[in-house]
């Protein structure tokens, strides 16, 4: 301990210390110049100021590295003689050394595959040397070198100018990595729950097989001692996975070539769902379609809005929108397919309904004019005709008197000269559209000059795809009592519509090849259906519940050409013609089978024939 002291010769400087580096925490002692006034000056040592004890100055240094002592000296007369600081260094703590890997910290052992190359890191500030040594030979380079899986040991020896110094030695071990053969291929989408290890030998080193579902650690399996392990997948999702060292997580270890075994794995069912609100209606029908929205591959959906056919990807809901005025029956049908090869196929039917129903009067097979006077013969037979499952309410009224309890030929009965009927039809249906209609009847004595009258009309089918035009001709004559009445009804229909044909593909092999139903008296047929220029059997026709005649070809060959004729019986003629391309890979094990059967039978047929002679 250096103790405070007084001087008289000329000092070169005013103040000393006794040390200015050390190795560890410790006091420093200032020794001053006689003229110094101890009392009058100050001193700090960071920052904090020191005070004298027992007529000494004194500072502990604890902070590593430098730290600063700073001092304004003064004589007796309050003269300042020196205003400085000094720089004072401890330092306290040995050279640290740090092994990476890839960027994986190093400690007792490393652990080789093959050559690996080692990044050596020694921190200190007052750093004077590091040695590298493998196997007791120094290295040239000290901070970036590789090492070869034969070396045994590591040694690296850093020391710094305060005389720190710090060994660390790292054994060396090679590594004896497992080829692993799997019963999945890399990628693949599997239904099969059992994944299977094969390891070909015992594995000696602590291996562990991580299992990641989705990105998200599930399952850390312990490989040592183990030839083989079986995994089953319990849930539907990607699955990953990887071999490791857990003690050498720099080291990858590849799964037949791959770095991270990937498979996809699915134990939920396919499903498609076509859920409408209801099946018949005279508002707008939401279908909601739900399906397995992972996984899937192919999708679509075709949907008829009452003129034609529309094909898109398949949506979350499909809407039947109510048209007023007009009566739709709406088709859908929807196709999934998923990775999996799995296929489901679903289709729905609504009507939309918003046509009012149709009602009239006739009075002996003539329609009555609504809202005008219809006058009648004192004989006539007044019916009212509508639509079907139609609700029809009637109220009778003659002249201003309503008439109850009566039906209407029975208040037309009693019509008196110059009498109206006044006759309010309410007609309402089943899915609630309405009707109303007034007549005016009046009951008057019909005098003819010619006894026969014919009265003609056209009409036409409110369906945009009929043509046909009917020519109608109603046949009047009076009898002897001077009554008009219905002698005979000529229909003629004008079959101008050609038969409609589809083809529609069911599912990768297979065409369904459709006559769309036409008029009854259209006798809408297939003429011919050729199957790349051969004919096909017309008597395997068969008929869907909508009464569309079809037939279904499978496919065995990558690519066909499809052409199919039909004709009515006023002679109308379609031609439709498409080519198709197909897998074959799904006919190939059939059509091996098939070959396998036909081999084997004329084996039998051979051994049958020697043995019988």
């Amino acid at each position: 301990m250096i103790e405070y002291m007084f001087y008289s010769t000329i000092a070169l400087s005013y103040i000393e210390l006794d040390k200015d580096t050390l190795t560890e925490p410790d006091d420093v002692y200032v020794t001053l110049d006689s003229s110094i006034d101890i009392e009058k000056s100050s001193f700090w040592y960071q920052g904090e100021e020191i005070r004298p004890q027992n007529g000494k100055i004194f500072f502990h240094v604890y902070e590593e590295d430098e730290s600063i002592f700073r001092y304004i000296l003064k004589d007796s007369n309050g003269n300042v003689l020196e205003d400085s600081s000094k720089t004072i260094t401890l330092d306290s703590i040995n050279p640290e050394i740090e092994v990476k890997v890839n960027e994986h910290l190093i400690e007792d052992t490393l652990y080789l595959v093959d050559k690996t190359s080692l990044s050596i890191t020694c921190t200190d500030t007052h750093l004077d040397n590091f040695d590298v040594y493998v196997d007791d030979v120094l290295m040239e380079e000290d901070d970036q070198f590789e090492v070869e899986p034969g070396a045994r040991q590591i040694k690296i020896v850093a020391s710094d100018s305060f005389g720190h110094e710090t060994i660390r030695l790292i054994d060396v071990k090679r590594i004896n990595v497992p080829v692993i053969d799997v019963n999945q291929d890399y990628d693949a989408y599997t239904l099969d729950p059992s994944f299977h290890f094969d390891f070909n030998e015992v594995i000696k080193e602590s291996f562990s097989l991580i299992m990641y579902v989705d990105g998200i650690k599930t399952r850390e399996f312990d490989c040592k001692d183990l030839e083989e392990l079986e995994i089953k997948l319990d849930k539907t999702g990607d699955y990953l996975f990887q071999l490791v060292l857990p003690q050498a997580l720099y080291l990858n270890f590849q799964i037949e070539d791959h770095d991270q075994y990937l498979i996809h794995f699915s134990n939920d069912e396919l499903y498609l769902n076509m859920i409408p609100d209801t099946y018949q209606t005279n508002e707008t029908v939401f279908v909601n379609m739900n399906w397995n929205p992972r996984y899937v591959k192919n999708t679509y959906l075709e949907i008829w809005n009452g003129r034609y056919w529309i094909c898109r990807d398949i949506i979350d809901q499909i809407v039947f929108a109510a048209i007023p005025g007009q009566s739709i029956q709406y088709y859908a049908r929807a196709y999934v397919e998923d990775m999996f090869s799995r296929k489901v196929e679903k289709e729905v039917s609504v009507l939309v309904d918003c046509q009012p129903p149709e009602i009239s009067l006739q009075g002996n097979g003539q329609i009555l004019k609504e809202n005008e006077l219809n006058i009648l013969e004192k004989d006539t037979i007044i019916e009212y005709l509508s639509s079907e499952k139609t609700k029809v309410t009637m109220k009778f009224k003659i002249n201003d008197q309503e008439m109850q309890n009566i039906t209407l030929n029975q208040a037309f009965s009693q019509l008196k000269k110059d009498d109206v009927l006044y006759v309010d039809i309410l007609a309402k249906d089943e899915v609630g559209n309405l009707s109303s209609k007034t007549y005016l009847i009046k009951k008057e004595p019909i005098v003819l000059t010619n006894p026969i009258i014919t009265t003609s009309y056209e009409t036409s089918s409110f369906d945009p795809f009929n043509q046909d035009i009917a020519h109608i001709d109603h046949i009047w004559k009076v009898d002897e009592s001077n009554n008009l009445i219905q002698h005979e009804t000529v229909k003629k229909i004008n079959d101008m519509t050609k038969p409609t044909i589809r083809f529609i593909r069911k599912n990768d092999n297979t065409i369904r090849i459709i006559l769309m139903k036409g008029a009854e008296y259209s006798n809408d047929r297939f003429q011919k259906i050729m199957i790349d220029d051969k004919p096909i059997d017309l008597s395997l026709l068969k008929k869907d519940k909508f009464g569309n005649y079809y037939y279904d070809h499978v496919f065995h060959t990558s690519h066909c050409t499809i052409k199919a004729i039909a004709t009515d019986a006023s002679g109308n003629k379609t031609s439709l013609q498409e080519e198709f391309t197909f897998s074959l890979y799904q006919w190939l094990i059939p059509a091996c089978l098939i070959t396998f059967v036909t081999l084997l039978s004329l084996i039998v047929y051979q051994i049958r024939k020697r043995i019988h002679g």
